[in-house]
């Protein structure tokens, strides 16, 4: 197992890199994705079963979770519980931004560190976490030991502790705990199990209960982008797993609702800024290697 593996580098992180369904086991039961903005970055709504802590130095923007909306201004760790609906929109403050997302698998974590066992002796629940914490330079340089410290197993697991030590140390009793919004994890589920077909803003927000005027506006607030942007980011994502597994632009188009294949390409290209055939090529040659 090499850092490369836990380690995730890059400018701009294609979503797909940012995707929740991250494989963990237990040589890999962490991640450290390093990330910084060339330009301003949407990810999309979504949520895992993992623990996500964001340290980020030097950025502007909005973080949502759990239709709260956060503005970040400089420095800032934020903690995603499991299972909470997440969304973000940032852009770097100069040369210096960089954010740091860890992703923990408690379940894989396990097989070296009772990290559950810590939280019932504390006292402290993940959902009470304060979303932002004062010590953010001590966050900042645990990350960046773990990172160091990746090629030992050992050394990293005493780091992975010491994280948390952060954050259990960091929770205040007094935080009223973050409200779950079901609703919006539902229309999440139901929109991966559907992109494939037509759908309307119209048919989503009957699908909420929602009136086609509140709906647009409950779910900028809660996500910070529109129904139909997070629609055609989630479209494009798919299209570049199926453009990567070897089918056919015509057919990737179809699959992810495009009937018409130059609409698709269009997007793709703004999207990806390359073409879905040229995508194609790089991740054959990728594949290769």
């Amino acid at each position: 197992m090499t850092a490369i593996d836990r380690i995730i580098h890059g400018r701009l992180l294609s979503p797909t890199s940012f995707e929740e369904n991250v494989y963990f086991d237990a040589d890999r039961p962490y991640t450290v994705s390093i990330k910084t903005f060339p330009e301003e970055d949407v990810t999309i709504p979504h949520y895992a079963p993992t623990i996500e802590i964001l340290v980020g130095r030097q950025i502007r923007g909005d973080i949502y979770i759990e239709k709260r909306r956060f503005s970040v201004h400089g420095d800032c760790v934020y903690v995603v519980p499991p299972h909470y609906v997440h969304s973000m929109r940032l852009t770097a403050m100069n040369a210096q931004t960089v954010l740091y997302v860890v992703k923990l698998s408690l379940e894989h974590l396990g097989e070296y560190l009772n990290l559950d066992g810590f939280l019932r002796r504390t006292g402290t629940e993940i959902r009470r976490f304060p979303l932002s914490f004062a010590n953010i330079a001590d966050f900042y340089a645990a990350v960046e030991k773990l990172i160091a410290d990746d090629g030992d197993l050992f050394a990293r697991m005493a780091d992975i502790l010491s994280l948390w030590r952060l954050l259990c140390e960091g929770c205040r009793s007094e935080a009223p705990p973050l409200s779950r919004t079901p609703s919006l994890a539902m229309l999440l589920d139901w929109s991966a199990d559907h992109y494939g077909e037509h759908i309307s803003v119209e048919q989503a927000a009957a699908l909420m209960g929602y009136s086609r005027y509140y709906f647009c506006r409950w779910f900028r607030a809660a996500s910070g982008v529109t129904y139909l942007e997070y629609l055609t980011q989630l479209r494009m994502r798919k299209a570049a797993e199926y453009l990567a597994r070897g089918y056919s632009v015509a057919e990737v188009s179809r699959r992810c609702g495009y009937e018409n294949t130059s609409h698709f390409i269009r997007l793709f290209t703004q999207y990806y800024h390359t073409t879905p055939g040229a995508f194609a090529k790089s991740s054959a040659a990728q594949t290769e290697r």
